[in-house]
C-alpha cells in the first residue's frame, strides 16, 4: 500500500516494481492526478504546504491517468478498481483541493506470482 507516497520518489517506477516482486497479488494506491497546468500548481501548493515544514522532499513529480496507466503496465500491473472521487475536503475547499485530484487504485499483477502459498 502507498499513501501519498510515489510522487515523493526519486524512482516511482522502480519502486512499484520492487514491490509487485515481493507482493502475492494486489498493490493499493492512493496518490494525485495531474491532468494541465492548474493541477500542478494546485498540487504543488498542497505538497509544500503539507509537507516542507517536516522536511519531506518534494520533486513535485505528478502524473496524469495515462502515464499511471503506462507504468503500470510496465511494472505487470492492471488496474483492478480505479476511483477519483474521494470526498477529502469540506465544500469550499472540495472544489479547489478535491476536484479529481486524488485517486485510489487497486491493482492486480498480470503475471503469476513466484510465491507460493503453503
Amino acid at each position: 500500500m502507498f499513501v501519498d507516497v510515489l510522487h515523493h520518489a526519486a524512482d516511482a517506477r522502480r519502486l512499484l516494481a520492487d514491490t509487485v516482486r515481493v507482493t502475492r497479488r494486489y498493490v493499493l494506491i492512493k496518490d494525485h492526478l495531474c491532468e494541465n497546468s492548474w493541477d500542478h500548481l494546485t498540487l504543488k501548493f498542497m505538497d509544500w504546504v503539507g509537507n516542507r515544514p517536516h522536511g519531506v522532499v518534494l520533486p513535485y513529480s505528478y502524473r496524469s491517468r495515462a502515464q499511471w496507466d503506462q507504468m503500470f503496465t510496465a511494472c505487470s500491473l492492471k488496474v483492478v478498481q480505479w476511483t477519483e472521487d474521494i470526498p477529502l475536503y469540506p465544500r469550499p475547499f472540495h472544489w479547489i483541493f478535491g476536484r479529481h485530484l486524488h485517486f485510489v487504485a487497486l491493482l492486480e499483477k498480470t503475471q503469476p506470482t513466484e510465491l507460493t502459498s503453503p
